[in-house]
């Protein structure tokens, strides 16, 4: 996120304060549009995705046999 809103800053000497005022008053990308955009990026291109990937949608699938099991 961090990336995306340095991009954003047009002021290289931009102190904390005003970048916070400014993030309040809408004026940067919205960390949940950044997630979103992200999370869109690794489903379309599998190789981006991280390294516990895999295991998790494995742990997943543990799970939800055992609910259907309830």
């Amino acid at each position: 996120m961090v990336r995306i809103w340095r991009e954003q800053i047009t002021d290289p000497d931009m102190s904390l304060t005003e970048f916070f005022l400014r993030f309040a008053r809408d004026e940067f990308v919205k960390p949940e549009a950044i997630r979103r955009a992200r999370q869109k990026v690794q489903e379309q291109e599998p190789s981006l995705r991280g390294n516990d990937y895999k295991g998790k949608q494995a742990e997943a699938e543990i799970v939800r046999l055992g609910i259907g099991e309830v």
